[in-house]
């Protein structure tokens, strides 16, 4: 699962830290670690936009639910809306 969040000025502080602390959430009900002679069931991958697209961490980066947690604290970049720039990138980002 690859999340993309919009970073924008248009989405504001606020609700950027909404959008991360739901992300958080997603990934606590996931079952990410890895342990020997399991395989694992979820992976997950953060890219964040505004005038730049930023790959925060690839789907293979972490293998537990904690450090994915931690790397979802990113930070908000304001700017302009690139949606069109993400929307691309992510479709590379996971082929």
């Amino acid at each position: 699962m690859v999340f993309l969040l919009d970073a924008s000025g248009s989405v504001g502080r606020k609700n950027f830290q909404r959008v991360t602390r739901f992300v958080a959430e997603v990934v606590e009900v996931l079952e990410l670690d890895r342990s020997p002679g399991s395989s694992v069931v979820s992976r997950v991958g953060l890219v964040t936009f505004g005038d730049i697209v930023t790959i925060n961490f690839y789907l293979d980066t972490f293998g537990s639910s904690d450090d994915v947690l931690q790397a979802v604290n990113v930070r908000y970049m304001g700017g302009a809306t690139c949606t069109q720039d993400a929307i691309r990138y992510d479709v590379t980002f996971i082929e």
